[in-house]
């Protein structure tokens, strides 16, 4: 398959912020720079940290009753390779105690390694989805292939498409799987999206050579739609294939 950009960036994206109770003593609390949102989303399976189960909400609590933002705290500690620094820990002292600071800072490393965990494990079923549609198309990793396509959805899709993607994506389970299927089914279905086949000449046998002169991207593209009126369709049309190969062959040659 034939991309321009090959990479795409990662990003972080954290849970909202609940209100610091009031009242609380005044404690210095980790200072995080925000971050400018992209211009255009962009489809990526991405770490989903937040406190979720009954103890990570009392951690949340106990964390805001020392006067701190959980979701910054959260932050600080996943930068920080998944240790509370010694902010967290003075704040949680000077208000629950050294004893249950400890604690709740040894909480906070859990509850990072059982997200970084669970998102490495979502990534994963991503990916395998990904390899899967494209097994016998290319020979790279489900992850290479995610971010061609994530990198050709940003700009080729609109941006409330790709924001509903993300959301799936974000959700897990079932809509997450939806999500990639439907941003498949869209590149398979556009121009851009060109599968290797072998032409077989009429008794069948295979051409590795291939027939017809150059095509340009635009030639290609008009072709296939011809043959798509037509009634052919990708996977199964002998003749989309070879224009395919065709369009193959020039664009090693050079030509756009």
């Amino acid at each position: 398959m034939w991309m321009q950009n090959k990479f795409i960036k990662r990003e972080e994206e954290q849970g909202g912020q609940p209100p610091t109770v009031v009242g609380a003593p005044p404690v210095v609390a980790p200072v995080v720079a925000p971050v400018a949102p992209e211009a255009v989303p962009v489809v990526a399976p991405v770490p989903v940290v937040t406190y979720k189960s009954s103890a990570a909400q009392q951690l949340a609590e106990m964390v805001t009753a020392a006067g701190m933002n959980p979701s910054e705290v959260l932050k600080a500690v996943q930068g920080n390779e998944g240790k509370a620094t010694p902010e967290i820990y003075a704040a949680l002292s000077a208000k629950h105690g050294e004893g249950m600071a400890a604690l709740l800072t040894g909480q906070m490393t859990q509850l990072h390694e059982t997200n970084v965990t669970a998102s490495t494990a979502a990534d994963k079923e991503i990916f395998s989805q990904v390899e899967k549609a494209f097994e016998g198309i290319t020979k790279q990793t489900g992850e290479q292939t995610f971010k061609e396509l994530a990198t050709w959805a940003k700009t080729n899709l609109d941006e409330t498409k790709v924001s509903e993607m993300n959301a799936l994506i974000k959700q897990g389970g079932m809509g997450a799987k939806l999500a990639i299927q439907e941003l498949t089914n869209a590149f398979t279905q556009s121009g851009d999206f060109v599968q290797p086949a072998q032409l077989m000449e009429g008794d069948n046998t295979p051409n590795t050579d291939g027939k017809g002169g150059d095509l340009t991207r635009h030639e290609h593209n008009e072709e296939v739609r011809k043959l798509i009126n037509k009634g052919h369709q990708h996977g199964t049309s002998r003749e989309i294939a070879a224009l395919g190969r065709r369009r193959t062959k020039s664009m090693s040659r050079g030509i756009n």
